[in-house]
């Protein structure tokens, strides 16, 4: 029989390309990186020996090779290969991250590794699996169906595994893990049938190869920058020592004012300096492993055996680090000066799961550029408010499925006719953990998570069917006020899409009037003037609340088309006890009605609040003096009471 070994010829480059690129990458270290390691050199000892033995045969005779070296090489490649599919099992395993104990799954693995082994140990004595005759005629055993049985076992528990957890990975890593066992399968299939055709090593080498690509490609876990690994490896990282409940100190440091530095020496000379860093942090100890979170933003873990040995590495870092950083050098013309935030954690006892260092690092960040603190503490960061943030930021999500938008409304007083004419409708955010989360905070984080329009239009269109469902006028009410999102108003369709929505509901457009915020109006002045103007030409009305930050906002209310100007409850407050500032509020208040606005004063508590707002000239009032916050179920009861005079 000629065999034909081209096959393992050709595993043999794709070996070294895997194995070369994980030298050149020999800084990273990644989940698995162990395990796949050892199962490309599993991989390539088995082609190398398959390669040795059949050649040994086809050459027997012309070289003087004799049989023992054949079956000697048969022996390597069968070990190799068995081992290969039992790390691969392993490895298999944590990828689905499916495994519910590491001893007991390395046990119920091994059983069949070890049978296997046994059998080719026992193999010389009983030629029950191959054996060779003196002309190298390779034979195969009564028994030999019990190594295949043996792969053909992790096959089926692999195979089994990858169907049940396909969800928890992604498309491409799915398909490579069912190449990995269906590419060797079929191969050594073939390979039974016609045993001349070595093919089942090169099919190995494919299949590992596209792990590689898919599963632990470098590309995916390095800083484009700095070449450091990066947030993902980082992660990766402290999810294992989490689960293996390792000690682990991990030190964050975030650089100020990069955008400074662009500015003034280049992005691109920027990028070099945190090259520079980056090396720096690199170098600092074998012991130390430094991580390119973001750009700037940086992560060195220290891992040691002792408890006291972590805390004296953290402290030669830290060290290390502000001395490397106190003093400014020169680059090229300019002298430039690292501002770095510095915070040391302690995993578990500060952080025990990879969603609160996630939290812990953006409020680090945050941090780090709002103040000028060289170093925190856990204490220095609200990790409470950010989770909160998330909980409301996933209830947005929902919240058209599980109607958790409520509404509350608070009567406001006409002070010309003494009468409730206006209501002021109040969104919250009904949250199992926290209970109602007020507009402003909803409308604040829906903006930044993208789901502000989406929240504008769903309390909206809950407010027209209530109105549309009750008819408020026969009540006296002539306006109901609702809070609008940035978003919305700069759309530039949504003075039609709004009258269009409105009229749908059969409600008046004059009973709307949408409240904005101060802020608004001066950060997106021109825009947001335009838009206003398109929705008054509709027929809708607008409020500004939040007046009177230094007294002196008329100038930005002068091009401004809202009807309604809100007092801050700070101004009348201050007003009330202080002679200049009850001046200059009722100055505030006579140039606003000259200007053609309505002024409010809200948060009336009692009755001395009322007859000062009434006394600087308010046109409209609204507090607990006239009502406490009405269910959107109650109003319509409220309403028929008559109690609305206050």
């Amino acid at each position: 029989m000629h065999y034909i070994y081209y096959f393992d010829v050709a595993a043999l480059p794709v070996y070294g390309v895997i194995l070369y690129t994980i030298a050149i990458r020999r800084n990273l270290q990644l989940k698995r990186s162990r395990l796949f390691l050892a199962i490309v050199v599993c991989g390539l000892f088995s082609a190398i020996a398959s390669l040795m033995g059949s050649l040994s045969r086809d050459q027997m005779n012309s070289l003087g090779i004799s049989a023992f070296h054949a079956l000697v090489s048969d022996y390597i490649f069968f070990f190799f290969h068995l081992t290969c599919v039992l790390i691969f099992t392993m490895y298999f395993i944590e990828t689905l991250e499916s495994r519910p104990s590491l001893k007991a799954t390395w046990l119920s693995i091994s059983i069949f590794y070890v049978l296997a082994l046994i059998l080719l140990a026992t193999n010389p004595f009983t030629k029950k699996m191959f054996y060779m005759t003196e002309d190298g005629a390779y034979h195969r055993g009564s028994l030999i169906w019990l190594l295949y049985f043996c792969a053909f076992m992790y096959f089926g528990s692999t195979f089994f595994f990858t169907i049940k957890f396909r969800k928890t990975i992604r498309k491409d890593r799915y398909i490579s893990l069912l190449s990995m066992q269906f590419l060797p399968l079929i191969a050594n299939i073939i390979q039974y049938f016609v045993p001349e055709l070595l093919l089942a090593n090169f099919c190995l080498s494919l299949a590992i190869l596209a792990l590689y690509i898919t599963l632990e490609s470098p590309s995916e876990f390095m800083d484009n920058i700095t070449g450091l690994q990066n947030a993902d490896s980082f992660f990766i990282k402290f999810r294992v020592e989490a689960q293996r409940k390792k000690r682990m100190n991990i030190i964050v440091i975030c650089i100020r004012n990069l955008e400074a530095w662009d500015k003034q020496i280049g992005d691109a000379n920027t990028d070099r300096l945190l090259v520079l860093v980056g090396k720096f942090l690199t170098g600092l100890s074998p012991n130390i492993t430094a991580y390119a979170l973001e750009r700037g933003e940086y992560a060195l873990t220290i891992q040691s055996g002792f408890n006291y040995e972590i805390k004296q590495y953290s402290k030669f870092a830290t060290e290390a680090i502000t001395d490397r950083f106190e003093d400014p050098f020169e680059w090229g013309s300019y002298t430039i000066k690292f501002n770095q935030c510095t915070c040391l954690l302690s995993m578990p006892n500060d952080v025990r799961d990879v969603e609160t260092m996630q939290d812990i690092l953006q409020l680090v960040k945050v941090k780090a550029e709002s103040d000028s603190i060289d170093s925190l503490n856990i204490e220095d960061l609200d990790i409470n408010g950010i989770k909160r943030t998330k909980l409301i930021a996933l209830k947005l999500e929902t919240a058209k499925e599980d109607d958790s938008i409520i509404f509350h409304f608070l009567p406001v007083k006409n002070a010309a006719t003494g009468k409730i004419d206006t209501l002021q409708s109040e969104l919250d955010l009904s949250v199992t953990e926290l209970g109602l989360v007020p507009a402003k905070e909803v409308l604040q984080i829906a903006q930044t998570n993208g789901t502000a329009s989406l929240v504008s239009r769903l309390s909206l269109a809950k407010l027209l069917k209530f109105m549309s469902e009750n008819d408020l006028t026969r009540y006296g009410i002539k306006t109901i006020e609702i809070i609008m999102s940035l978003p919305e108003l700069l759309r530039a369709d949504e003075a039609e899409r709004l009258a269009k929505f409105v009229d749908y509901y059969h409600v008046p457009r004059s009973m709307i009037r949408f409240v904005i915020i101060k802020d608004m109006i001066i950060s997106y002045e021109d825009m947001v003037t335009k838009s206003v103007r398109m929705m008054k030409e509709m027929g809708f009305s607008f409020v500004m609340e939040n007046y009177g930050n230094g007294y002196t906002n008329e100038k930005a209310l002068s091009n401004t088309p809202v009807d309604v100007v809100t007092i801050d409850r700070h101004l009348t407050a201050e007003a009330k006890m202080n002679p200049t500032a009850d001046r200059m509020l009722r100055t505030s208040v006579k140039n606003l009605k000259e200007l053609g606005f309505t002024v409010k004063a809200e948060h009336i508590e009692n009755e001395e609040e009322e007859r000062y707002a009434l006394d600087i000239g308010c046109d409209l009032l609204q507090g607990y003096y006239y009502s406490k916050p009405i269910p959107m179920e109650e109003l319509t009861g409220f309403l028929e009471g008559g109690d609305m005079n206050g």
